[in-house]
């Protein structure tokens, strides 16, 4: 086998094994945000509306699940389309990194991105941050093939902006950072702002479509983006959070890598263009996500491209340096004992790396164990299979939490009641108007009490597991 065809078959397997890791276990069950887009997929599908989160979430993912339901209706289908979408991330990177360096730091890369357990999780979920992560990649990838002209890699980059911001909203602050990289360029004033204008309305050409269907539906075509924002406005960890999660999301290589990286910053500050503005990337995203009010774990993963591309490289000199380098000797010892420290520092290097990979990415093989399809029930599915199975003919549900997640294992109308506490008992009055089923999270809100619910006549029990209680009301 010749050395690039070793290359392209190394590659194939990281990339199938990359699927395979996102795609393990196919489950039935699914959480809030991912009901979130498979309710809105069903909606577009059906044009049956019972529920549906249009006005706080990106289209493209609900888009491409619909699609795909066409040929196959089925939940797997959902979970298969982001496994792959959330795969992709790994071409591109090496594409990339190709391009950057060379294929050997690629294919590093390639690896580190397959088999980083953050990365595999997101690309579990039926979710956006995956498929949204891979998409700028590919964007960054095209924008820096182009050299700034007006060419097809310009145009494609900018169609992978756009579709990155359909699939998730935020990858509008990601792309602003790719702005950065047009005014870093040694160009003349008037060659990047034509370049930054021609990339710009091809932006804005992926954009339209769906910004003038919002101005229609919304009477403000940034009225999604706007209100996405605003739901998760809230204060839910210190402003040192994300500072603390990478050492516990990130994998102990990349760390050492950022360590690595911080190091040679401040020993030998010499970087070309690319390494500039990849350094600008990872710190401006991360002092943006420090400033957000609400903070989770998953919101760092476009941290993780700068960091996968610098950190692939300085491996690739580390190897480099240790094994084909003429100056691991010491001039007071023997040639024979030269030889000695040259084989235990490769060794212990080696070995290094070897643990380093083990804790970096063990965990992203741990579901490998069970089975390919999981059946395990929620809750909410339990709840739903009954209410199914009986002789319940309301089409409607009263609920004070989970709509999405009820309203897509149930098919029935979901009216939400957003009221806490003593402000139920005036929605009560006012919006319970017509009859239906009540499902009550008691953990979630302290009124109305179950005192209440048992002495009220239009509420008659019917199931109750764990804290969630099934009432019929009339």
């Amino acid at each position: 086998m010749k050395p690039y065809d070793y290359k392209v078959f190394l590659l194939v397997v990281i990339i199938l094994i990359g699927i395979i890791l996102r795609l393990w276990p196919l489950q039935i069950a699914h959480w809030w945000d991912e009901t979130a887009y498979l309710q809105n997929a069903e909606v577009i599908f059906s044009g049956h509306s019972n529920y549906d989160e249009f006005q706080i979430r990106p289209p493209l993912l609900s888009l491409l699940i619909a699609g795909i339901f066409i040929f196959y209706h089925n939940i797997f289908s959902a979970g298969i389309l982001t496994a792959i979408l959330g795969s992709l991330g790994i071409f591109f990177i090496y594409l990339l990194c190709k391009h950057i360096y060379d294929e050997d730091v690629a294919l590093i890369a390639a690896a580190i991105y397959s088999f980083s357990s953050i990365l595999v999780e997101s690309g579990h979920w039926i979710m956006t941050e995956a498929p949204a992560l891979s998409l700028l990649i590919g964007s960054i990838y095209f924008l820096i093939k182009s050299d700034l002209k007006n060419n097809y890699n310009l145009f494609l980059s900018a169609l992978f902006t756009g579709l990155a911001i359909l699939m998730r909203f935020t990858s509008i602050i990601v792309a602003g950072i790719f702005v950065l990289y047009m005014l870093m360029n040694n160009r003349t004033f008037n060659f990047i702002k034509n370049s930054l204008i021609v990339w710009g309305v091809y932006v804005l050409a992926v954009l339209a479509p769906y910004l003038i269907w919002v101005q229609f539906k919304y009477n403000f075509f940034l009225f999604t983006i706007i209100r996405a924002n605003t739901v998760v406005s809230d204060y839910n960890e210190s402003i040192f959070f994300y500072f603390t999660a990478v050492f516990t999301y990130f994998p102990p290589l990349l760390i050492a890598g950022l360590f690595l990286i911080i190091y040679k910053s401040f020993k030998n500050p010499k970087y070309n263009l690319n390494e500039k503005f990849l350094i600008t990337w990872f710190f401006i995203y991360l002092i943006y996500i420090t400033l957000t009010p609400h903070k989770e774990a998953r919101y760092m993963m476009p941290l993780l491209p700068p960091l996968i591309i610098l950190t692939s490289y300085e491996i690739k000199n580390l190897f480099k340096n240790i094994f084909f380098s003429k100056h691991i000797q010491h001039k007071n010892l023997s040639k024979k004992h030269n030889n000695i420290i040259k084989v235990f520092v490769k060794c212990a290097f080696v070995l290094l790396i070897l643990v380093l990979s083990i804790f970096s990415f063990h965990s992203a093989f741990i579901k490998i164990n069970q089975s390919l399809i999981n059946t395990h029930p929620t809750l909410e599915i339990t709840l739903s299979e009954f209410i199914k199975s009986s002789n319940i003919t309301a089409n409607l549900i009263y609920s004070n939490s989970e709509f999405p997640v009820l309203a897509y294992y149930t098919g029935l109308k979901v009216s939400p009641i957003y009221a806490r506490n003593l402000d139920f008992y005036n929605f009560y009055e006012t919006h319970m108007q017509e009859p239906g089923l009540f499902i009550y999270y008691a953990e979630r809100s302290e009124e109305p009490s179950l005192e209440w619910l048992e002495q009220n006549e239009r509420f008659v029990l019917l199931k109750n597991l764990d804290t969630i209680y099934l009432y019929s009301y009339d």
